[in-house]
């Protein structure tokens, strides 16, 4: 009663652990069995609109050089490229073909009726080549391009078109027959395709064409004719494509006769009738060597050795448009429904003369001939092939996997079956019963081999002690086992030999025993073990000693087993390859311990049954699994790419602000899905630290981290154990409330303890200061009062100093003017009768005294400004009469002037220009020695040189007068001074100024719209610029 509510306890804890996750896995399961169940080890994978295409139907597929394919759909001008983990897409020109090529380079052809279309630099280019618009008019009704193609270099395609072979070039543009084929006995011809090796096939009429690689040299390589069998040599060969290990396929067809799937490998040619209502389009052999067909409307599993030919349900699709491969045993099928592509499953089909057979064991004996044993036959493989042995009629073909088939020293093999051992003799090819070495005995079972290679028996023990109950045996003769005590094991089932140290082992179904010397030791519960029988050992290169019992792997660690391994069903076999991955039979798949992971694989990976008997590693490395439908071969070179990972966080997180408990999820995919979203593994660190192990888990909850800048990298990894080589890294900034940092409270506290006691301190302080503050008032009162009495007293002196320098400054212009007009006076008075020249000093002394109001003006203009009438002026002339009365002023430098006849007449107020430009003369002058020269330029300016002091109004051009010295120059560190009132660097000077003559005209200039800027270096002279706007007029 108490093992009965055991056993339902157990079971209702294996009905609780299966959750809503498991029951997706256990669909997929079921799935793969079912197509395992056909015979074939491909793997089918389907991709739809779902999966990001732009379109349903698929017209046509190619297969470019950089391991990408490209789509052309039925129903849209669009074309997409699909490498496996993203889809980009592309239109395509009218008329276009439904396949387009990509050379190597990346460019992208394709054909339309009339020539070819290029896309390079991310345009079309047309080109039209006559022997494809020859080749689409011979043609009214087409389902396929009459014209095929093989890129080649950068502007370069090769064209098969009306039986010829042509060299494309389109830049520069031509077009050239390599190779005209329209005499050979092969014309005509269906396609021209480029191998995988790089050489090139064309698919003639009775056989093929083959051109040694590389493609681009084809011009001057010589060509090879492959001629099929006479019984088809009329028969036109189509859609060629090259399977795995340069295996060819084709359709041939001939106008009135059923088609025919053809095959060629090597130089044999082999083939099989379809039946007349099918019309196959392409033919193919997957991987695993099953051959496959499609018509427009269906796929087929063909057997072209018993010209078979049957409809498959592997791929459900309204209509079957193209199929293109990569001549590695992968195939794309473009349908109405999408793409869908066959591959090699990570588990390929061994022996196929086996078929379904369930295989229970496998072993090798020593002329390295294999042997296996079947329901219906033991089986033995050697370098002739397969041999089938039948079991005597009386034999009860009740087997045990993987415990009931051994190897002799003498090259005979022992069978444990229903009826107990049996020996077969290889050289006689007969069976016989094992006689007993005890008379009146029998031998009940093989157990296993020693390290010898000679088997262990146990022989019944109705009259015999334990000690007579193992025997060895080498083919011949029999040998007590040497072993001093035996435990209480007369129900062992299982034995096992350890060579370091040499170990005799015993699994019975009360737990182990070993015996090392004269000492025996048992294990059982007590020891960690369960209640399981131990159905297989491995002992480890490194010297660990692993033991399967039930469903568990158990390590012996300090003489007590520890489990390291749950598989969840029983663990039949246990294997470590030469590479050190260690591989578990069970009864739900392969597991396979790698990278500290375990990775399980099973009918999804292409296995043919999810119960596996027994594990065996061939000479080359090659891992190979015995199931109940036959033996399948590990082949990890079909998929050889690691996954890529996206790391997602909600949205309405942000990088920028995370918080504990949000959820960081990591989404992969593998290339072309080969292992299923859902059956991806996970590994993941945080901030450089040691990496998780890989599970199915694909989200982290962040916890309590400290506040900053984290970041996460994640690694995904497949079935095969391709791990990716650049995991993505997601950097974030961690924040978390300020009451719950550890870091800032314990600043808080300690800041808080400080402020207190401070406070006391500034508490105290304060007190004091306050009275000392009051005596100090008193005394900033008294030192304020007498502080506001001695500024008045400066200002009222600064005010007279400064009515004495402008009187001073006026009073010197208008001695300049006096100067003048008495200088003309005397003149007249001289030459009383000389009319021109009492002409000319009378309009010299208007001129003056017109000067005189324009200087009352602008002192005026301090206090307020009015408007003048202005008018059209020659800005020339204007500079010539100023330079008259400076030179009546100024007596030793010399002025001159670089007129610019292509300015006019401007709108200006002259006597304002004329003062600026008198102040600006005579500022140059006293800044120079005796013998300097000032000189004044006319220029037109669109920009402004130098410091700019005044901005002149908005104009397009300028009319700039510039006056430039050789005087001192002007540092930089006054220069933004000189033109503030009173103002000078001549008040120690003999020539001391007032500071009022650059400020008048910055003032005039100011008024008049116009602009100054000045360019000046102590030593090198300075240079004045005023700006004058063309647009406009000035007062």
């Amino acid at each position: 009663m108490h093992d009965h509510r055991q056993n339902f306890l157990y079971a209702l804890g294996i009905i609780r652990f299966i959750c809503l996750d498991k029951l997706l896995a256990l669909c997929l399961l079921i799935t793969a069995e079912s197509a395992a169940r056909s015979g074939s080890a491909a793997d089918w994978k389907h991709f739809t609109m779902s999966d990001g295409l732009p379109s349903a139907g698929v017209a046509g597929v190619t297969f470019s050089s950089k391991e990408k394919v490209w789509l052309r759909y039925q129903d849209s001008n669009t074309i997409s490229e699909f490498d496996g983990y993203d889809i980009a897409s592309l239109q395509v020109p009218d008329l276009t073909a439904s396949k387009v090529y990509e050379s190597r380079s990346g460019q992208i052809w394709a054909i339309h009726p009339t020539g070819l279309h290029l896309w390079s630099k991310s345009e079309w280019q047309s080109f039209s080549v006559p022997a494809i618009a020859a080749a689409y008019r011979k043609v009214v009704q087409r389902l396929r391009s009459p014209v095929s193609l093989i890129p080649l270099q950068i502007n370069q395609c090769l064209i098969l078109a009306n039986d010829s072979l042509h060299l494309f070039n389109a830049s520069p543009y031509f077009v050239k027959q390599v190779h005209d084929l329209n005499s050979s006995v092969m014309a005509p011809f269906s396609e021209v395709m480029e191998c995988k090796n790089g050489d090139v096939l064309l698919a003639g009429t009775g056989g093929i064409i083959w051109f040694a690689g590389p493609a681009k040299d084809i011009e001057q390589t010589a060509h090879r004719s492959v001629n099929m069998p006479e019984e088809i040599q009329d028969y036109q060969l189509t859609t060629p494509l090259e399977n795995a290990n340069e295996v060819f396929t084709f359709i041939g067809k001939k106008e009135g006769k059923p088609r025919i799937a053809v095959r060629l490998e090597g130089n044999t040619w082999s083939w099989s009738r379809i039946p007349p209502k099918i019309k196959l389009q392409t033919y193919w052999h997957d991987a695993g060597g099953f051959g496959w067909g499609t018509s427009f409307n269906g796929l087929y599993n063909i057997d072209i050795e018993n010209d078979s030919v049957e409809l498959s349900n592997a791929l459900e699709a309204g209509l079957i448009f193209d199929v293109i491969s990569d001549g590695a045993g992968h195939f794309w099928i473009a349908t109405s429904e999408g793409l869908s592509r066959q591959s090699p499953s990570y588990w390929q089909l061994a022996h196929p003369e086996l078929g379904e057979s369930t295989v229970f064991d496998i072993a090798r004996d020593r002329k390295n001939h294999l042997w296996m044993v079947t329901e219906d036959a033991l089986m033995t493989f050697d370098e002739k092939g397969s041999h089938t042995i039948n079991w005597p009629e009386s034999l009860e073909r009740i087997f045990k996997g993987n415990q009931c088939l051994f190897t002799l020293p003498n090259g005979w093999i022992g069978v444990n079956s229903g009826n107990g051992p049996i020996l077969f003799s290889p050289e006689a090819n007969s069976f016989r019963q094992i006689k007993s070495p005890v008379k009146n005995e029998e031998v009940i079972k093989i157990l296993g081999n020693q390290i010898n290679g000679d088997i262990v028996v146990q022989v019944s023990s109705a009259q015999s002690d334990s000690h007579g109950i193992f025997w060895t045996f080498n083919g011949e003769s029999f040998d007590a086992l040497e072993i001093d005590f035996a435990p209480d094991i007369d129900a062992s089932e299982y034995f096992w030999t350890t060579e370091l140290p040499p170990e005799i082992w015993f699994g019975a179904k009360d737990g182990i025993a070993y015996a090392n010397g004269k000492q025996w030791v048992q294990f059982e519960a007590e020891e960690g073990l369960s209640t399981d029988v131990p159905h297989c050992m491995l002992e480890l290169k490194d010297g660990r000693l692993w033991l399967g019992a039930g469903s568990y792997i158990y390590e012996l660690q300090s003489n007590r087993w520890v489990q390291i391994y749950f598989a969840r069903e029983k663990i039949n076999d246990l294997l470590e390859a030469r590479d050190g991955t260690i591989w578990v039979a069970s009864n739900n798949g392969v597991h396979r311990y790698f990278q500290k992971t375990w990775l399980t694989h099973n009918t999804i990976e292409g296995l043919p049954s999810n119960t596996v008997y027994m594990l065996y590693e061939d000479v080359t490395g090659s891992v190979f699994a015995a199931t109940t439908r036959g033996v399948s071969r590990y082949a990890p070179q079909s998929d050889m790419e690691a996954p890529i990972t996206n790391i997602e966080i909600p949205k309405e997180s942000s990088q920028k602000d995370i918080k504990r408990g949000t959820v960081v999820t990591f989404n992969s995919i593998d290339k072309w899905e080969h292992t299923p979203n859902e059956r991806l593994l996970y590994s993941y660190r945080q901030d450089n630290e040691v990496w998780h192990p890989f599970s199915y888990t694909n989200n982290i909850i962040l916890g309590d981290l400290p506040a900053g800048i984290h970041k996460i990298e994640v690694q995904a990894m497949d079935r095969n154990g391709n791990i990716e080589v650049q995991p993505p890294i997601f950097r974030f900034n961690f924040t978390i409330p300020w009451n719950e940092d550890p870091r800032l409270m314990t600043m808080t506290w300690a800041a808080a303890i400080i402020t207190l006691i401070l406070t006391g301190f500034a508490i105290n302080r304060h007190q004091q200061l306050k009275r000392s503050y009051a005596e100090v008032e008193k005394i900033v009162d008294i030192r304020t009062k007498e502080l506001e009495q001695a500024n008045k007293e400066l200002l009222q002196d600064q005010k007279m100093k400064a009515l004495g320098t402008l009187a001073s400054g006026i009073a010197h212009d208008f001695n300049s003017i006096l100067s003048i007009i008495k200088g003309s006076i005397q003149i007249i008075e001289e030459n009383p009768s000389d009319t021109d020249k009492l002409r000319k000093r009378v309009g010299r002394m208007h001129s003056v005294v017109d000067q005189g109001a324009g200087i009352v003006q602008s002192m005026l203009g301090y206090v307020r400004r009015k408007n003048e009438p202005s008018h059209l002026y020659d800005l020339n002339n204007v500079v010539l009469e100023a330079i008259r009365f400076s030179k009546d002023q100024q007596s030793t430098q010399s002025i001159e002037y670089h007129a610019n006849p292509t300015i006019g007449e401007l709108k200006m107020a002259p006597d304002l220009v004329k003062q600026i430009l008198i102040n600006l003369i005579n500022n140059a002058a006293d800044s120079m020695d005796h013998d300097g020269v000032v000189g004044i330029h006319l220029n037109l300016f669109k920009s402004f040189a130098g410091h700019v002091a005044l901005k002149p109004s908005k104009a397009d051009n300028y009319a700039v007068l510039r006056i430039m010295d050789s005087g001192v120059g002007i540092s930089e560190e006054i220069v933004s001074r000189i033109f503030e009132p009173f103002y000078t660097t001549k008040a120690f000077s003999s020539r001391r100024g007032t500071g009022l003559g650059l400020s008048m005209v910055y003032e005039m200039a100011k008024e008049m719209g116009a602009g100054l800027s000045v360019d000046s270096k102590p030593g090198q002279g300075s240079q004045f610029f005023v700006y004058f706007p063309m647009e406009k007029s000035y007062h």
